[in-house]
This record gives C-alpha cells, sequence and structure tokens, in this order.
C-alpha cells in the first residue's frame, strides 16, 4: 500500500482508532527530574529512552556501554542497562507525569495513565521487582548524587518487599502509586 494510500486510510479511520497517527517522540520525565524521550509507533513505544544523561553501565556489563531501558509494571521506569542484555543497573526511577498524556501512549503491556503523578499500566495485577524498587527511589536524588546511606536503606526495603517467591508488593514506607 503506497503511502499516500495510508494516509487516506488513516484520515477515514482516525475518529474510530487514535492508532492511525503516524510514530512521534515523547518527551518523558522521570521523579528524580531526569528528562527522556521515547519513539512510538502507532501501536508500540520503544523500549529505548534517549537522554541528555549519560546511563551508568551496570557491573559486569561486557560492553561497558549503557543506555536506558522502560522497563517495569504496573509502574514503568527509567532504568539503565547494559547494551545488549536484559540486566538493568541500579537507579530506576519511575515516570512521572501530571495528566495521561504524559505517558507514553502504546508501552509494552499496554496502554499507560497518570495516577497520582505516575504513569502507570491499567491492568496492574503483578509488582515486578524493577516498580518496587523505583517506588522506594522516589525522591531519593539521581543515582551516584544521593546520600548513600539513605539510598542503601531504600533499595533494602525494596528487596525486602520482593520475597524469592516473585510476590512483591510495594513497602507502606515507599511512595505509593
Amino acid at each position: 500500500m503506497s503511502v499516500r494510500a495510508r494516509f487516506a486510510l488513516c484520515a477515514v479511520l482516525a475518529p474510530l482508532f487514535a492508532a492511525c497517527r503516524g510514530s512521534s517522540d515523547y518527551a518523558l520525565q522521570d521523579t528524580e527530574g531526569r528528562s527522556y524521550r521515547v519513539r512510538c509507533e502507532p501501536a508500540r513505544c520503544s523500549r529505548e529512552l534517549e537522554s541528555p544523561e549519560q546511563a551508568v553501565a551496570p557491573p559486569g556489563c561486557a560492553s561497558g556501554r549503557a543506555h536506558w531501558v522502560l522497563a517495569g509494571r504496573p509502574v514503568p521506569s527509567a532504568c539503565p542497562a547494559c547494551r545488549g542484555a536484559v540486566e538493568y543497573a541500579p537507579g530506576c526511577r519511575a515516570l512521572r507525569c501530571q495528566r495521561s498524556n504524559d505517558c507514553p501512549p502504546a508501552a509494552e503491556y499496554g496502554s499507560l495513565e497518570c495516577v497520582r503523578g505516575l504513569c502507570q499500566y491499567s491492568d496492574h495485577t503483578r509488582w515486578s521487582p524493577v516498580s518496587v524498587t523505583a517506588l522506594c527511589m522516589a525522591g531519593a536524588g539521581r543515582w551516584g548524587r544521593h546520600d548513600a546511606r539513605e539510598s542503601l536503606d531504600r533499595e533494602a526495603i525494596a528487596r525486602a518487599s520482593c520475597p524469592s517467591d516473585g510476590a512483591c508488593a510495594p513497602s507502606a514506607s515507599c511512595r505509593q502509586p
């Protein structure tokens, strides 16, 4: 189908299907004030985030190169990760918002909405360790630029909130979604 035909089809169907818009970039911010951009196609957003702030490579990162990725459920977070690996480094932070339009429209697990100042998946039946850690670390400051003792305490609370059976839930002492 030609580009002209796709545009014509989308013009006709746009009122029925909001996904008929072209790709676009969305500006995001985390709870510590870092800025990101994410590229979104009509049906899905990229997991990779662009940021003027360099991601710190996690220990054991073979390439030594890191980038920012979108991870976690039900509260998606910006996480530093080793390029080419699935492991995340410490420093994941939840994405903040003022309204649902501040959240990417088509993320990995469905649509996001703004709930109490954080982007969240509407279907949040299971908590990921990334989301729990991001909630506990909210307000701690940017990774490497905050009080180490407070950071260690918050990380310990997050670990205790995610027992080995995988049944994570945010502690009452962490930011609540």
